[in-house]
């Protein structure tokens, strides 16, 4: 009888965790994606109410392109070349437009344009050790997504480049631990673009 038991709580938690999966793999085209891009909306919001006039509309266009690339990586794993060099431009053209209302010296401009690149080192430094075997993934789509990150958060602070960047680990971190609790694997990729924005409109959000 405890044998007939046990393997009926088995075959319970196996349709259990086969339901949970099937849960999950329907959620992840549409509701997974609906609750990210609400989550970056609500975040751009916050980062918004405390800002001056003018910075608000750097903060909206970096939310567009944002929203844009999170989508894109969720649902393709990939972020085209196109959006990230008009995310580059579109954050150039912003910040330098910027300069006359808050920025009279050229000091956030140029510390903004700095932070772009050391971003974009780092993050192909770190795609470059990746293809070495090591367990941490960036693809080449994220090491330009970092150039224009750079800018958009370096052009606040250096300390919301420093809150943007971890946050986005940790998310990242987090997401990973889920997936490999339902998936008992981590060997599939995982995008990072979702945490990348989040991390950056943290970092904008606690300047």
């Amino acid at each position: 009888m405890p044998t007939s038991k046990y393997l009926a709580k088995t075959k319970r938690y196996k349709q259990m965790k086969a339901a949970a999966k099937n849960l999950f793999s329907f959620m992840r085209p549409s509701l997974f994606l609906s609750i990210h891009l609400a989550i970056l909306l609500a975040m751009a919001i916050l980062a918004c109410l405390e800002l001056p006039a003018p910075e608000k509309a750097m903060v909206l266009v970096a939310t567009t392109f944002l929203l844009s690339a999170t989508a894109s990586d969720l649902s393709t794993m990939t972020i085209p070349n196109w959006l990230n060099l008009a995310f580059a431009l579109g954050m150039i053209i912003v910040a330098g437009a910027l300069v006359p209302f808050v920025d009279s010296g050229g000091i956030r401009l140029a510390r903004a344009t700095i932070s772009g690149f050391c971003v974009a080192v780092m993050f192909l430094a770190i795609h470059l050790l990746s293809s070495r075997g090591t367990s941490i993934g960036l693809g080449m789509g994220d090491v330009k997504l970092g150039f224009s990150l750079g800018i958009f958060l370096g052009w606040f602070s250096l300390h919301a480049i420093f809150t943007g960047l971890m946050a986005a680990i940790i998310i990242n971190g987090f997401c990973a631990v889920v997936k490999m609790c339902l998936s008992h694997t981590i060997k599939d990729a995982l995008p990072f673009a979702p945490a990348l924005s989040m991390g950056a409109l943290l970092g904008i959000v606690f300047i």
